[in-house]
């Protein structure tokens, strides 16, 4: 049987208060975090929550488990991430059972924020594993299998132009979906880097923009290093807590975004045919001043000159390691100037 959240929060909400002013919290739904959390997407929750908090807006996150339900028309942010095929399919069942609520939702100029798989049930048609499945229909588009199969997967860093930000969007991908457009429907962006895809092998586009949902193919998670895309979701947010507790809009207080900016500069990526085992690799280049490289649970090093990083395959997961690797430990992870700092190492690397 479901269960119904109560209208303060979940068991392991997380809600700020502020006394002096009652100010009603910024509500962000994360729907079934204990299913659809591939490669740490959940950490756009923290993001948003964090930036908001930064600038004295209280925040309430509501997580909504698998047997719960939440009242979406008390929420301002809604956040659907994606996971593997079976915990995929558990979700999916229950969001078709909310596909009216979300609708509305989403008619009422609620954000959503959805990623890979959560981006793709949005559609008319969608892949559950090696199925073609209905979605939940709330935008025009659909998602097919490629030739080829599940094998035949889109897997690469992405750097994307797109309305909601000033600066290059960066992302990874790696999906094996091939999303469609209709006619009226925009992308999140466009992609213009000489590497990844976005929704299919021809467009040169990446996710969608409809009304306030941002859907997307890009992991990382997107928010930790595009602030923009994370200030554009909260204005909008901002807007519907407005209208939805009759008070006026809180503008968004410039932050000190430095780290997060240099972090996204990072992700500035090329293909360079490099001779390793005679596979092409990436090529990250990115210069430093004295500074600190903060590379989210990954690593963390002390740079004052140029990096330069070769890898087959980054997975950015809880689970990648300081090797840059996806865990089976077959390809080259770092090719660096040696600068000597001792905690900067991988189980595989060149020095020079």
């Amino acid at each position: 049987a479901s269960e119904s959240l109560p209208a303060v929060a979940s068991a392991e909400a997380a809600s700020d208060s502020n006394a002096a002013t009652e100010e009603e919290p910024l509500v962000i739904a994360h729907l079934f975090p204990d299913l659809l959390n591939l490669y740490g997407d959940g950490g756009n929750v923290t993001v948003l929550a964090y930036r908001a908090r930064k600038r004295g807006i209280p925040v309430e996150v509501r997580r909504v488990e698998h047997g719960q339900t939440c009242d979406l028309s008390a929420a301002d942010i809604v956040f659907l991430g994606g996971g593997p095929d079976r915990e995929q399919r558990l979700a999916s069942e229950e969001l078709l059972r909310m596909r009216d609520d979300l609708a509305r939702f989403v008619e009422g100029d609620g954000v959503l924020l959805a990623i890979c798989g959560g981006y793709q049930i949005l559609g008319r048609e969608w892949l559950l594993g090696e199925d073609s499945v209905e979605g939940l229909g709330i935008v025009d588009m659909t998602t097919v299998r490629a030739e080829g199969g599940s094998g035949n997967r889109l897997i690469d860093n992405v750097i994307l132009s797109s309305p909601v930000a000033k600066r290059p969007v960066v992302g990874y991908e790696n999906h094996a979906g091939r999303t469609h457009l209709g006619e009226e429907v925009r992308p999140f962006g466009t992609v213009t880097s000489t590497v990844g895809h976005g929704n299919n092998d021809d467009d040169k586009a990446d996710g969608v923009l409809h009304r306030n949902v941002l859907g997307t193919y890009l992991h990382g998670p997107l928010l930790s290093k595009n602030p923009e895309v994370a200030d554009w979701l909260l204005a909008r947010a901002l807007e519907r807590r407005a209208g939805r507790t009759g008070t006026p809009a809180a503008d968004l207080a410039p932050l000190d975004d430095g780290a997060e900016l240099e972090l996204g500069s990072v992700v500035k990526v090329k293909l360079t045919q490099v001779l390793l085992g005679g596979n092409a690799s990436l090529v990250q280049v990115a210069e430093f001043r004295l500074g600190e490289l903060r590379f989210a649970n990954v690593l963390v090093a002390k740079l004052d000159s140029l990096i330069t990083v070769f890898f087959a395959g980054l997975l950015l997961s809880d689970h990648a390691g300081t090797g840059l690797d996806n865990g089976d430990r077959d390809h080259m992870a770092l090719f660096v100037e040696d600068l000597r700092h001792a905690n900067f190492s991988a189980d595989d690397c060149f020095h020079v």
